[in-house]
């Protein structure tokens, strides 16, 4: 028989630098980025089965929310601790989808209600959720003072990843946009 072994105090958890709270905004900012993945990989299944782009374009959608999905794993780790990578090559790669599928060079001159079908429904919803992870990291950066982190010199260069974590976060909300516009 398996005998049920009780933290100590069960408001702790374990992150790449230590350990902290569960009540640590960080840990907020994980769930809802493991929540925004989530929704991004049943958006992938939706592309396959609704989308009325071709087969090409749709394949390529599907490969860049994996990516996506892949930078959102990273953020993740950078911000329990990690030393990995994060740079203005990921904002670049957010802006060049950005650009891909916009839907128009002119500025929109009414309210677009999210959602005309279930696809672009389904993409405004990833986008709100990408909304959400951008506003809690706002408030870990400022609780957890990473602008300070940032005057850490790694390498010999300043450490601008938490800025071009804030960066990303908000070009991925607007290419879920113009995402959700083309499947309209």
């Amino acid at each position: 028989m398996i005998k049920l072994k009780i933290k100590k105090d069960p408001l702790v958890t374990a992150l790449v630098c230590g350990s902290t709270k569960k009540t640590d905004g960080r840990i907020h900012f994980f769930g809802l980025v493991d929540k925004l993945s989530s929704y991004i990989m049943e958006l992938t299944h939706y592309i396959k089965d609704l989308s009325k782009l071709d087969d090409d374009t749709n394949n390529l959608i599907i490969n860049d929310l994996h990516n996506i999905v892949n930078e959102l794993s990273k953020i993740m780790g950078i911000v329990a601790g990690s030393k990995a990578a994060f740079s203005d090559d990921n904002v670049l790669y957010v802006i060049n989808l950005i650009n891909k599928y916009k839907s128009s060079e002119e500025k929109l001159s009414k309210f677009v209600l999210p959602g005309n079908n279930l696809l672009s429904a389904k993409t405004h919803i990833v986008r709100t959720i990408t909304r959400e992870c951008e506003l809690q990291f706002a408030n870990i950066y400022e609780t957890l003072n990473f602008k300070d982190l940032k005057e850490q010199k790694t390498d010999n260069n300043i450490d601008n990843r938490f800025d071009y974590i804030f960066e990303y976060l908000n070009k991925l909300s607007l290419y879920f946009f113009e995402l959700a516009l083309t499947f309209e």
